[in-house]
């Protein structure tokens, strides 16, 4: 399938589309360069380890951009026109949204069914930024999923196609998380991809309950989140 990630380019990103190219469909990746700020410190030392963690597993220690494993095009937001056009060019069978900032109406109504959002959390409980983290905030363990739902005007409240529970092992840390994640985010959009090619009907079911908005986890906070993880995982048989 001709398949549209519409992304920012890091390292997660990258190999979730040479995943998905591995799969055998043609694969686009148009990145947004634009980024948030906050009016506090969100970067923390686990957030580098991580990044080394992941060049390591997946690329043999090697800086890969989004542009080393598949086509891609730059975009400061998804939702600028330019970028609309630069999408239709492609012609997609089905676009998904990974990291992105909100997207518009204009851009919603453009890709209709064929456009789906991988949402870090459980939508109905976390909506937003950082909803893994904010999960292990709460000790809310239960809530670290990977949710891929249809997009709606409201942030993160579209029908849900599918959610994946991540695979938490004994003496896991912080930084392995977000590779796991984006392991279960290639296994859904896999699935869906396989039901589409087929002709097959997308099922999805309704979100019972709108979860809480939550904003960027600032940095003391994730010094707690690191805490509480570790706990956790130290009790896993």
């Amino acid at each position: 399938m001709r398949v549209l990630i519409l992304t920012t380019d890091t390292l997660h990103h990258s190999w979730f589309a040479h995943r998905l190219q591995e799969l055998g469909h043609a694969v686009h990746a148009i990145a947004e360069t634009g980024s948030l700020s906050f009016p506090f410190d969100t970067a923390h030392p686990f957030e580098v380890q991580r990044d080394e963690y992941e060049r390591e597993l997946w690329f043999g220690g090697e800086q890969t951009a989004l542009a080393d494993v598949v086509p891609t095009s730059f975009c400061g937001s998804v939702n600028e026109e330019s970028s609309h056009s630069m999408m239709e060019a492609f012609g997609p069978e089905a676009v998904v949204l990974f990291g992105t900032g909100i997207v518009r109406e204009p851009l919603i109504l453009r890709f209709g069914d064929r456009l789906f959002n991988l949402h870090g959390g459980d939508p109905e409980r976390y909506r937003g930024l950082d909803t893994h983290l904010w999960a292990i905030y709460h000790s809310d363990f239960e809530a670290l999923v990977t949710c891929l739902h249809r997009v709606a005007s409201q942030l993160d409240t579209g029908d849900i196609v599918q959610e994946g529970a991540l695979a938490l092992r004994s003496g896991m840390e912080l930084h392995e998380l977000r590779a796991e994640n984006t392991r279960v985010c290639v296994n859904l959009v896999g699935a869906l991809l396989a039901t589409m090619e087929k002709g097959l009907e997308v099922s999805t079911r309704s979100q019972k309950q709108k979860g809480r908005y939550y904003s960027a986890m600032p940095v003391e906070m994730k010094q707690l989140c690191l805490k509480r993880f570790q706990k956790y995982t130290s009790k896993i048989l």
